[in-house]
């Protein structure tokens, strides 16, 4: 099997995807600004470095020789997004990207967020729609794209991942299922905004991990969404209520939701097609994984 360099290893989706790729076979080089990869193995490389280091390519080069493929997900994930966000996403993507051609990769693949295209205008969304990101964050995810394609070594592949809500253990406090299952876990009511038409699309963190092994086995390039079940906020608590059962209620704030009416339904058809991808794990199956580590 090939070496693989993983940027952003150690955080919630990286662990995922380093756990998979040396299931798989792979020999993996975690790239990562912490020490905190909670991963064992004799395939497993770690490297402490930070993606905004103008000297990145030289300094990780040196250290690696060549990988057959790079695999960029760290990024500033807060949103909106500042001057940091801009310079992780942006100015850091580029430096990864000059990596990837120095260590002669094949293949790049990026880790991109679907809200990029801002409002779903078509649904269901497909990897066509129009991009026009609304906050400052999803510019950089947009931008992002745009570095890898227009740096990366001629031949190389590149694929983007555009990603919805990834969920599973580990995932950040202040996600709205972690908050209902929290509420559910404590005996709290729920409580929604609007009348919880929101519909949002959640995929898996080991799905997520899984769609990564697929890209990176596959002579494949291009902008693939990487989906799993379509909800709406309404319906997402009524799954946690019944997946828990928690003896809890929904009740509703009296406040208008602004995004009452938009729906993040994933078309899936070119994922499975080109890459072979389709969600293992059902909504109902994730809800319970993780409120059993709660």
């Amino acid at each position: 099997m090939s070496k693989i360099l993983v940027t952003g290893a150690a955080g919630f989706i990286g662990t995922y995807v380093t756990e998979r790729l040396l299931a798989q076979g792979y020999d993996v080089i975690a790239l990562t600004n912490s020490k905190n990869l909670d991963v064992q193995s004799d395939r497993l490389t770690v490297i402490e470095a930070d993606i905004c280091d103008e000297d990145l390519a030289k300094k990780v080069s040196g250290a690696t020789g060549q990988c057959q493929t790079v695999v960029h997900l760290a990024a500033d994930i807060r949103v909106p997004g500042d001057g940091r966000t801009i310079e992780v996403n942006c100015l850091g993507t580029y430096y990864v990207t000059e990596l990837a051609n120095e260590l002669g990769a094949d293949k790049l693949i990026y880790l991109s967020s679907v809200p990029v295209i801002g409002k779903p205008i078509d649904v269901p969304i497909t990897e066509d729609h129009p991009a026009h990101p609304e906050t400052l964050y999803h510019i950089t995810k947009l931008i992002g794209e745009g570095i890898v394609n227009q740096v990366g070594a001629p031949g190389m592949k590149k694929l983007m991942l555009r990603i919805p809500s990834p969920i599973g253990r580990g995932m950040r406090q202040n996600v709205f299922l972690h908050r209902m299952l929290e509420q559910c876990r404590k005996g709290q009511d729920i409580l929604l905004y609007g009348a919880g038409g929101r519909v949002q699309n959640y995929v898996d963190v080991r799905d997520v991990a899984e769609a990564v092994s697929l890209s990176a086995a596959r002579d494949a390039e291009g902008v693939f969404l990487i989906g799993g079940e379509s909800v709406s906020n309404l319906q997402l608590a009524e799954k946690c209520i019944a997946c828990t059962k928690a003896g809890v209620q929904i009740r509703f704030a009296g406040v208008e939701d602004t995004a009452e009416t938009e729906c993040w339904e994933l078309s899936g058809e070119k994922a499975r097609t080109v890459l072979g991808y389709v969600p293992g794990h059902t909504l109902d199956d994730t809800i319970g994984w993780i409120y059993s580590e709660l």
